[in-house]
């Protein structure tokens, strides 16, 4: 779940990506905060020099950036965990705007540019070293 001021920094780089707001309540405190749950498109661009561990999971990222280089955020088909990527701009975008609680990780992509990174879990920390 995202912010609003999250979800309108991402409708900047893409205008039309589907998003359902999620209302919290706090019962005690009477406030109700509005998050949005973002549904970033699916690309089918995992390289084959990509690896994986036994039980599936990840274990070298590579990905194909021709196939994903027009998407600035996107989640890749056909691993078991759910990754979402931006690329530079937008990770650039963010990191201007002091954003907690994302991870950065940069990884391999099969092409002449590597500017893809991976969004870490959203975690309880802030981490701005890529």
């Amino acid at each position: 779940m995202f912010s609003d001021r999250f979800k309108k920094l991402i409708e900047k780089y893409v205008p039309n990506i589907p998003m359902k707001a999620v209302v919290l309540l706090d019962e005690t405190e009477g406030t109700q905060m509005l998050y949005w749950l973002m549904i970033p498109p699916t690309v089918a661009c995992l390289s084959t020099q990509s690896e994986f561990h036994l039980d599936g999971a990840i274990k070298k990222l590579v990905i194909e950036e021709d196939l994903a280089a027009s998407y600035p955020i996107f989640t890749i088909e056909g691993v078991r965990e759910r990754i979402i990527i931006v690329n530079l701009a937008l990770a650039e975008s963010m990191l201007r705007r002091h954003f907690y609680g994302i991870g950065w990780q940069k990884f391999v992509t099969n092409g002449r540019w590597n500017d893809l990174l991976k969004l870490d879990r959203f975690q309880n920390r802030k981490e701005n070293s890529l």
